[in-house]
């Protein structure tokens, strides 16, 4: 407790001081008005005392930890059919802008808070365990609990186009529900059902991350279930393994970038193809997943899912690396980057995951059945 005490109060430090007000009055109000759970309020309030900070001051720094992890992102489902050995695996590759100097270290510091290091919350008063990357509390981003439930997550873009409508309104924030998800389900049924059941927040300032968090999560278990979420506070779309009809493609694979694909992104406020060159790179890099996933359908296996984490072959330039490859690197449309990726196979109990882009390092075994015994 004591070293977490310690980095809050360095962030506190170092935090940018010209937040927008309007902004932060509103996620105030968000997190007074609309939290889920108390347990959540109550942390919040713990921290408050610990610091010897102002709650107003915590909800600055809130917004200050989302802006250090900024980013789009690349993610699959497989499982059943579609894999060699009738298991389950999620890939998500982790994106951030290169735009200048200050980016750079913002990446190097990223990449060690984020690939070094990794925290279990245990909350007594919650059923389950789970694990995370990340600032505890103020911002985490789980991948994995004690019952095999895997996550991921990507950012949903949205227009800048003035004459269209962002379906935004007041809820629960996805940071908060992910969190909570982790603690009490084990399956994606579970899951679906929560979610489907809550009221959700949804703005139109900024995407992931950031506490309205405009964001989908996708999720994998031990029973072979996956799951990705298109949700905005009005609409929601859940597709399992089995939602062929929607797809329109076998059973067991799923894929996304940052875009709405099943929702419809004239409802609700996601950019559309040509609108800019952050919508064509996830077209491209959403489009190129589908296409690997099909491929190797019957065949993926963990060597498959690092090829799509490493992919170069799509794109706006089938021949080099580029900013609308899964992999993404710097071009001259985008300055967007692959800082790390990482792999869930939740019957085995095992995550893997990179210490920078995918295509220049190894993914390193993490072996979570020594951590949450059965």
């Amino acid at each position: 407790m004591r070293n977490q005490i310690l980095l809050l109060n360095l962030l506190e430090r170092c935090q940018m001081k010209r937040l927008p007000m309007k902004n932060l009055l509103n996620n105030s109000e968000n997190s007074e008005t609309y939290q889920p759970f108390d347990f959540y309020s109550n942390e919040l309030r713990g921290v408050s005392q610990a610091v010897h900070l102002p709650l107003v001051r915590l909800q600055a720094l809130k917004r200050f930890c989302s802006h250090l992890f900024q980013g789009e992102c690349t993610t699959t489902l497989s499982t059943g059919l579609a894999t060699k050995d009738n298991t389950t695996f999620l890939t998500q590759n982790y994106d951030q802008e290169l735009k200048s100097l200050r980016d750079f270290i913002q990446i190097v510091g990223t990449r060690i808070i984020l690939t070094r290091f990794y925290w279990i919350a245990d909350i007594r008063t919650m059923p389950y365990r789970y694990a995370y990357w990340g600032i505890p509390v103020f911002h985490e981003i789980p991948f994995f609990n004690e019952k095999g439930l895997g996550m991921g997550g990507n950012a949903i873009l949205l227009t800048t186009n003035q004459s269209r409508i962002i379906d935004t309104g007041s809820g629960y924030s996805a940071y908060e529900l992910e969190r909570y998800t982790m603690m009490t389900c084990q399956n994606v049924t579970e899951v679906a059902q929560y979610w489907s059941t809550i009221e959700r927040a949804w703005g139109d300032e900024t995407p992931w991350p950031h506490f309205w968090d405009n964001s989908i999560s996708l999720w994998c278990d031990r029973e072979g279930g996956i799951l990705m979420m298109e949700q905005t506070h009005q609409y929601h779309q859940f597709m399992f393994g089995n939602s062929t009809s929607i797809t329109h493609t076998p059973e067991g694979i799923l894929w996304h970038a940052n875009h709405h694909q099943w929702l419809d992104p004239y409802l609700t406020g996601s950019v559309v193809f040509g609108e800019n060159k952050k919508a064509n790179s996830s077209y491209y890099r959403a489009a190129r997943a589908h296409q690997l996933l099909l491929e190797n359908y019957g065949n993926i296996t963990l060597t498959v899912c690092e090829q799509i984490t490493r992919d170069h072959q799509g794109g706006t330039d089938p021949t080099g690396e580029d900013s609308a490859d899964i992999c993404r690197h710097p071009d001259e449309n985008l300055s967007s980057l692959t800082i790390f990726s990482w792999i869930i196979n939740p019957e085995e109990m095992t995550v893997y995951w990179t210490s920078s882009s995918p295509c220049v390092s190894e993914f390193k075994k993490y072996d979570f059945s020594k951590i949450f015994p059965s």
